[in-house]
Parts: C-alpha cells; sequence; structure tokens
C-alpha cells in the first residue's frame, strides 16, 4: 500500500542521510533508489522526502540528501527526472539558494552543491525545459554569478531515450512480452496473459481520460454558449426576471465545472496540446462567470475579460516570486514576508499556489498562467473603482505570501528584534494629525503596507472621506500562549459543509498599540472526511488594518467522536484608529474530501471599538 510504501521510504532516506553517518551510506543510497524505481508512487516520494532533507539546517544531512538526488538522477530513469523537474521540486530547491527564503542560513557547501547540480541538469537533460527556466531566473536575480565549473565524473550523462510504441508505452513491457510468448514453459504464459491484460487495462485508462476531458470541455463550450446569449439579452433594470431561473442554473453549473477543468488540468500536464484546449475552455468559463456576476449581481470583477484581463507573461509563471532581491551578502535577520511588495513585475505573487498548478507544463498555444489567474483572481472581488492589472497581481502576491508564511519551519514564522524600535501608537499618530485630513502624511511607495487585505471591498457611496491610516502591522507578533481570553461569547463566522469557524476576542490589547483588537480564530470540523488547504483571508476598508498570523495548520482530519476533536487557530490583528463600525469581509478556501468550497461572507459583530483593551 501507498502507507507501507511511504513507511519503507521514509526509513530508507533516514538511512541514506542520517547525521550519524560517518561516510557515505552508498548501501542505503542504493536501496533507496530501488525502492524508487520498483514502486510506482516511488518517484513522487522520493521527491517530497529529499527536498525536506535538502533545507535540514545540518549541514551533513543536506550534503548526504543531495548525493542521494545526485545518485538517482543518474540511474533512476525518466520517470524521476519528470518529477525533478517539475516547479514544485525546483521550488524547493531554489529556496535553499535564495536569500529571500532559506538562503540567509543555508551552509554555503549545500548552496554550492544545489547550485552545482541544477546546472548539470541543464546540460544533460535539455528536453526538461523548467529546469532551464529555473537556472535562468536564478542567473536573473544575480544567484548565480557565472556558471559552476563541473568536473567531468559530475556531469549528467545519459543514454539516448528509448523509443517509445504507440500503444505500448514502456518499451521493457513489450520485450518481456514477447519473451514470455515465446516460452514454452506455463508460469511464462500465465504471466504473458496478466501482463497483456495490464497493458489493456492502461490503455483503457488513457481511452477513458480523453473521453472524460473532451466531454468536461464539451459540456463547457455549450453551457457558456448558451449563458452568454442569455446574458446579452438581460437588462436587470428593466426586466430582472427574465430567463432569471435558467440563467442562475447555468451559472451555478459553470461554478461547478471549474474544479473539473482543475482536475483534469493536473492529470494533462504532460499533454501541451490538450492543456491548452483546458486553459482555453477555463478562460471562456470564467469570462461568462464574471460577465454573470457584472450582469446579474451588478459586482465589479476581476476576470479574464478583454476589458481588464492583463495576461501574464515569462518563462518562470510557476517559478518561486524572486523579484526585489538584494544579491549583495544577506543579513543576518530572515526576510520578512513582504520584501518584495516593492516590486511592480509581472511575474510576482503566483509562487506558492496548489502543488498540482505548479507542476502544469507550459503550452506553445497557451500560457499556463491563464488557469493560474482563473483559478485565484477570477472570484476575486475588487475595490472602489477602477483596478489596474499590477494591483490585482500584488492581490496575488499577498496570497503567495500568506500560502508561503504556512510551507516555512517553525523557527521562520516569527520575526525577533534585539531591540525593538519605537513605534507610537495609533492615537499618537490621529493626535499628531490634528483635524484637519489633509495633513495625515500619504503613503509612500518606498513604504507600503504589506498587509492581507488591506483595499476597500465596499462599494456603497462613503460620505466622509477619512484618509487611509500611516499603519503597519508587519512587524506584530502575538503569540498565542500570551492572549488571555474575555468573557464575550464566540462569533460564528461560518458554519457549513461541516466546517465551522469561530471569532474569540482577547480581554486585552497590545500594550503599545491600544487601537488593535487581538482576535482568536478557531476551525472546527465534523466531516467523515478530510478538510484540507485550508486558507481564510480577511478584508477591511482603507481606514483599517488586518494582518493574519501564520494559522497552526491548514488541514483537518476526519471526525473522530472517540477523540478530542482537532482545531485550527490563527491570531487575527484588527487596527480601527478612527474607531468606526467594523465589517470585516472574509474569503475562506478549503477542500472537503476531493470537492473544492469557495465561501465568502461578512463579520459585523465585534465588540464597540471604545471598548477594546478591557473585553
Amino acid at each position: 500500500s501507498v502507507g507501507e510504501l511511504e513507511l519503507e521510504s521514509l526509513t530508507k532516506s533516514y538511512k541514506a542521510t542520517n547525521p550519524l553517518n560517518r561516510d557515505t551510506d552508498w548501501d542505503s543510497i542504493q536501496a533507496f533508489c530501488d525502492q524508487l524505481n520498483n514502486d510506482l508512487e516511488g518517484p513522487q516520494l522520493a521527491t517530497r522526502l529529499l527536498a525536506h532533507k535538502i533545507q535540514s539546517p545540518q549541514e551533513w544531512e543536506a550534503m548526504q540528501a543531495l548525493v542521494v538526488l545526485e545518485t538517482c538522477m543518474k540511474s533512476c530513469g525518466e520517470r524521476f527526472h519528470s518529477e525533478v523537474g517539475k516547479f514544485r521540486f525546483l521550488n524547493e530547491l531554489i529556496k535553499v539558494v535564495s536569500p529571500k527564503y532559506l538562503g540567509s542560513r543555508a551552509p554555503e557547501p549545500v548552496k554550492k552543491k544545489v547550485l552545482e547540480l541544477i546546472y548539470s541538469w541543464t546540460l544533460g537533460l535539455p528536453d526538461e525545459a523548467k529546469i532551464a527556466d529555473a537556472y535562468e531566473m536564478l542567473k536573473k536575480h544575480g544567484i548565480v554569478k557565472q556558471d559552476p565549473v563541473l568536473p567531468a565524473d559530475k556531469l549528467l550523462l545519459l543514454p539516448p531515450p528509448r523509443p517509445k510504441n504507440a500503444i505500448f508505452e514502456d518499451e521493457e513491457k513489450s520485450k518481456t512480452l514477447t519473451r514470455l510468448l515465446n516460452s514454452t514453459q506455463p508460469e511464462d504464459l500465465k504471466a504473458a496473459n496478466k501482463l497483456i491484460q495490464e497493458m489493456v487495462q492502461e490503455d483503457q485508462k488513457r481511452a477513458e481520460k480523453l473521453s472524460k476531458r473532451v466531454n468536461a470541455i464539451q459540456d463547457v463550450n455549450e453551457s457558456v454558449s448558451l449563458l452568454t446569449q442569455l446574458l446579452e439579452d438581460y437588462d436587470r433594470t428593466t426586466n430582472p426576471q427574465s430567463n432569471a431561473e435558467l440563467i442562475q442554473d447555468l451559472y451555478q453549473h459553470c461554478e461547478k465545472m471549474r474544479p473539473t477543468l482543475f482536475r483534469l488540468a493536473s492529470d494533462t500536464e504532460d499533454n501541451d496540446e490538450a492543456l491548452a484546449e483546458i486553459l482555453q475552455a477555463n478562460d471562456s468559463l470564467t469570462q461568462v462567470i464574471n460577465l454573470y456576476r457584472q450582469q446579474v449581481k451588478g459586482e465589479v470583477v476581476n476576470g479574464n475579460n478583454s476589458a481588464n484581463t492583463q495576461r501574464l507573461t515569462g518563462s518562470s509563471v510557476a517559478l518561486l516570486d524572486l523579484s526585489g532581491l538584494d544579491t549583495s551578502p544577506p543579513s543576518p535577520e530572515f526576510p520578512t514576508p513582504t520584501d518584495s511588495l516593492n516590486a511592480p513585475s509581472q511575474e510576482m505573487g503566483i509562487s506558492l499556489l496548489d502543488d498540482e498548478l505548479m507542476s502544469l507544463g507550459k503550452s506553445s498555444k497557451t500560457s499556463a498562467t491563464s488557469m493560474l489567474c482563473v483559478l485565484i483572481v477570477g472570484n476575486f472581488p475588487l475595490s472602489t473603482g477602477a483596478m489596474s492589472g499590477s494591483s490585482a497581481l500584488d492581490e496575488l502576491d499577498l496570497l503567495g505570501k500568506t500560502l508561503l508564511q504556512q510551507s516555512l519551519p517553525p523557527e521562520g514564522l516569527q520575526v525577533k528584534w534585539d531591540k525593538p524600535p519605537f513605534k507610537p501608537t495609533l492615537r499618537d499618530l490621529q493626535n499628531k494629525s490634528g483635524t484637519n485630513p489633509s495633513l495625515i502624511p500619504a503613503f509612500s511607495p518606498e513604504h507600503p503596507v504589506a498587509l492581507l487585505g488591506d483595499r476597500l471591498l465596499d462599494s456603497s457611496p462613503v460620505h466622509t472621506v477619512i484618509p487611509p491610516i500611516e499603519m503597519t502591522l508587519t512587524d506584530v507578533f502575538v503569540p498565542l500562549e500570551s492572549i488571555k481570553p474575555s468573557s464575550l461569547l464566540p462569533v460564528t463566522v461560518f458554519d457549513s459543509h461541516s466546517l465551522r469557524v469561530l471569532f474569540h476576542f482577547a480581554r486585552d490589547s497590545l500594550p503599545s498599540l491600544a487601537d488593535v483588537l487581538v482576535v482568536i480564530i478557531s476551525m472546527l470540523s465534523s466531516a467523515p472526511v478530510p478538510v484540507s488547504n485550508i486558507l481564510f483571508q480577511a478584508f477591511v476598508p482603507d481606514t483599517m488594518r488586518v494582518k493574519l498570523q501564520p494559522p497552526s495548520e491548514t488541514e483537518l482530519p476526519a471526525f473522530n467522536p472517540i477523540l478530542p476533536p482537532a482545531a485550527i487557530t490563527q491570531i487575527l490583528l484588527l487596527a480601527n484608529p478612527h474607531k468606526e463600525k467594523v465589517q470585516l469581509q472574509y474569503k475562506l478556501n478549503f477542500t472537503l474530501g476531493e470537492e473544492d468550497h469557495d465561501e465568502r461572507g461578512v463579520v459585523a459583530q465585534f465588540p464597540p471599538s471604545d471598548t477594546w483593551g478591557n473585553l
């Protein structure tokens, strides 16, 4: 089973990379390679295990893992090369050498070895284009100053690729089948019969995938065409009930087709032509969904329509965002997650999205970026007024940083300072500004406020213009154990699909920030299946600030009535210096079993702002 395979691979990878090894354990390395070759899920599991070991803070453990990786690349064949050549693994290597991620504390020999390996793969695996993309990006951002000099024994020399049969993808199976059929032994004939059945089943699975993809794309095209025609004749002001029920049904059907296309794209990553068809269908789907929201619901959306879409370009669309890197010798302080907001590059902010998205191949006809924009930006509401393409990319960048925070090791989650700089309170800033709003200094582009959801989403008319506050919560971190709960009852934010989200309010404010409310978010599941990929986002008007600290987990196990319920905790900090009524908008994404959910709502049940700090 997969669990047994994982346990066995874990054991062998531990032996091969054990920090207590005095020398390289070649027997364990060879056993690990054999295990990788013998199991269907071997390459996927091996890359996950090795990525974790390579990022170890212990130099000897990381160097042994790199030796294992180098050996596997030379002896484990195309299946392993394909996994290493995906962005999901390459990004893990990039983290090790980039000062924006782990590079400021990774040992120099480890970083040097990583760069040598990537460079050798660009020479030995010219067909793995993503490896070349990753290496070029490292050169572009100054992480690679010049190509390393490789000794002859370090070059990745591979035999010429074997021709593939149109029916039987594995030539070795064809040779084995021929040998078994020519044998006169009964057991060989029985084995040949079993092998034929396996090959036929594989061919049937490919045919089923093809049929499913064709039917899904046809369904999408027909639904999009019909809904587009109905929306062209729809007038919300004069005849809102005209075909309303049919339009609603078609819209809901289009929404349900989006995760279907996502799964198809993941299964079709090695077929550029098929992937291009899926991406094109997804573009059409997003355009008609946005058209529905504009004309029927009256929303302002940022979809992939011709009026407001800026196509992302470039070869590193799914690589880690290294924009704004300072390639001078890194300071000992770990970079904050806001470092790259200064960079207006159109290639930012889509680095640490879902693993399957990172594994999408790039089509010569349609960039995989369109799929990323559709799945992440297509549903994203905008602030009042027009938003430029770069602003939409800022939202993507914020989302990518949230996912990055969740993926970092525990010691990287909290930023510490020897001497905290003096920071005036929000009330001090307000008193300094006086009563004249024009005296309040505006934000400068050199000091962006890198907070999740600092855009005003409420499109209702604003009668009193209150300028944005000059305040950032970026440097504020509140440990969970330091919070004392108030006597107020928790507020139920979300309770559906067996997932419940609660807001608990802290009794006290922060010592130096009396206008900041500390909220503890609790997420619990009573579902009989696991809930994964949980992502909670919060948005407030420009006159406030909100910050979400990294959650304790991103998934909840299936509910077990015998065990205590598992819970996710996350700290939310809310600054409200003008003491306005709070209406916090949220977006909640999660996967229940195999079904993706995208939920939104508004929370208004906050305690009066003048009572904050004494609840």
